[in-house]
């Protein structure tokens, strides 16, 4: 993938989730409007948004949230739009470069990414918050 990525493991996410006592995360799914409309992880309590939600109040999310987590099918265009945003941010004048490393640690990518999620039992839910045992073609 990409050195400049940090990434969760789906277990471990599961896990904090579950217990709800874990850092303030926001999830990000990367993929397009019509693969989460088939079904994104379920993850109850929790906020779900896409990518381009984020890029449009990117400094309002950065600043509210302990940790934003990035998801897509296998973890292939998550992992990329974390490089992106994060230089992004620095780039558009959002952030610092001196806050770039920390930055690099708060905005983390799924390993394996919903693949990953529904093998280690995560669940699935549809755009309407309804269980949901079937991912995208």
């Amino acid at each position: 993938y990409w050195p400049s990525v940090f990434c969760v493991e789906a277990a471990d996410l599961k896990a904090q989730l579950t217990l709800g006592n874990g850092p303030k995360y926001l999830l990000v799914d990367c993929r397009t409007v019509e693969e989460r409309q088939v079904s994104t992880l379920s993850a109850p309590g929790s906020i779900i948004i896409s990518a381009d939600d984020l890029r449009r109040q990117a400094a309002d999310y950065v600043n509210a949230y302990d940790t934003i987590i990035t998801f897509c099918t296998i973890g292939g265009r998550s992992g990329k739009f974390c490089e992106q945003f994060v230089d992004e941010l620095v780039d558009n004048g959002h952030v610092g470069p001196e806050r770039c490393d920390e930055l690099r640690r708060k905005v983390l990518n799924v390993l394996g990414g919903l693949a990953s999620w529904v093998h280690h039992r995560g669940g699935l839910v549809d755009g309407a918050g309804q269980p949901r045992n079937l991912l995208h073609p």
